[in-house]
Formats: C-alpha cells, structure tokens, sequence
C-alpha cells in the first residue's frame, strides 16, 4: 500500500511540477523584470527554472505522500493519467503561446 502511495503522490507532484514549468516559462517570457530575477539566481533562466522544479517537486512529493489520505488500488493508475495528461496539456500551453508569440 505504501508503494501505491508512493506512485500516486509522486504523479500529483509531477502534475503540478509541469503546471509550475508551464507558468514560469510563459510568466518569463511576459515579463522580462520576472526572466531577469530566474537569470539573477543562477545565472540563467533555464538553469533556475530547473532547480525551482526539482525543489519544487521534492516538496510536494514530500507534502503528498505524508498527508492523510487513503490510496486504493487504483489510485496510482489514476494519477499516472493525470499525470500524463497534464504533462502533455502544459507542453501544449507552450507550445500555442509560442504560436501566439511568434504571431504577434
């Protein structure tokens, strides 16, 4: 059971890791003062975009698997798809407003 939990908290941190990805790509290219603060920490926006995500992931996987709720069998079943699922909308999120950019 705890290995189903496992898998189910890692997949809802993955989720919103990918969101968080998301935000904070298109967040930088918004806002030049946001993408100069990413560069201001690491040296590069990239570099400081990668360790927020991974920070930001051990948090929530940390955060998910110690809350109180029941995992069932199907539990990591259903957040792998939403993990899937996301991962695939917030790269379809960029990828338009790369669209939209250029466009403009």
């Amino acid at each position: 059971m705890k290995k189903i939990k496992l898998v189910f908290a890692s997949a809802l941190a993955a989720s919103l890791t990918a969101v968080l990805i998301a935000a904070m790509t298109i967040g930088g290219e918004l806002s030049p003062a946001f993408k100069n603060f990413l560069a201001g920490l690491s040296g590069h926006h990239w570099v400081s975009k990668s360790f927020i995500s991974v920070i930001f992931f051990a948090a929530a996987l940390v955060l998910f698997y110690l809350s109180p709720f029941k995992s069932g069998g199907n539990s990591a079943k259903k957040g792998l798809w939403l993990s899937f699922f996301t991962g695939v909308f917030a790269a379809l999120a960029i990828f338009l407003f790369f669209i939209w950019h250029y466009l403009q």
